[in-house]
């Protein structure tokens, strides 16, 4: 199994969204120690905790840096020794930017995941939503994905 820590206190959030067991499961079952994933709009690293706990480099990208300050505890949690950057990296800053940025850099994963809120503000309190901007976000994200690879898209939107 995988160890999640969650934060029942003042947060409107505890941490990990039951909804999405099954994908972290498929992670944990699928990914290896090729596997390179990233974890957009990452929260506290659940898929990223999932896929590592497989094996797989993961990069975690996050606009909330306290959720990202999660990571690295959970991976300690689940044994994982090597947590360097090379290995498992977090990113905070806004995930349009960010796919830009490792876009021009050439970046490739085999898993790239997209699990953004329904709507939210980004950087310079430019308000985005998943009705508006999920067309301008695949197509940032799918330059990513290596060849044979998986754009993984979701969300728990009202609309």
């Amino acid at each position: 199994g995988v160890t999640y820590h969650v934060n029942l206190g003042n947060d409107l959030s505890s941490g990990i969204f039951l909804d999405q067991r099954p994908q972290r499961a498929w992670l944990t079952q699928n990914c290896d120690s090729d596997t390179r994933v990233l974890n957009c709009f990452a929260h506290c690293g659940a898929f990223s905790i999932a896929a590592a706990v497989a094996g797989a480099s993961t990069v975690s990208l996050d606009l909330d840096k306290k959720w990202l300050d999660r990571v690295e505890p959970q991976l300690r949690a689940n044994g994982i020794k090597d947590i360097s950057k090379e290995r498992h990296d977090c990113i905070y800053g806004d995930c349009f930017d960010w796919l830009a940025r490792l876009g021009k850099r050439g970046e490739q994963y085999d898993i790239v995941i997209l699990d953004p809120p329904s709507t939210s503000v980004g950087v310079k309190k430019k308000r985005w939503s998943v009705k508006n901007d999920m067309d301008e976000l695949v197509a940032l994200a799918a330059p990513l994905v290596k060849k044979g690879g998986l754009l993984w898209a979701t969300t728990n939107s009202a609309t």
